[in-house]
């Protein structure tokens, strides 16, 4: 009984590994595409609502 219960706990730890690594390889797929982080860090938006490319120096005034 006793290898039958941690074989369990073998069991999900190695599943709950497996779901964070597919998570994190998500995640670097979705912000590798071409763009994203380009897009995030040189665009801003503007007062009317249209986007401006540069550097954002809003949040250093």
């Amino acid at each position: 009984m006793q290898k039958i219960k941690a074989h369990k706990q073998a069991f999900r730890r190695a599943l709950r590994i497996l779901y964070w690594v597919g998570l994190m390889i998500l995640y670097l797929c979705a912000a590798s595409r071409p763009g994203v982080w380009l897009r995030d860090a040189f665009l801003y938006r503007q007062t009317d609502g249209a986007l401006q490319a540069g550097i954002n120096t809003e949040f250093m005034r």
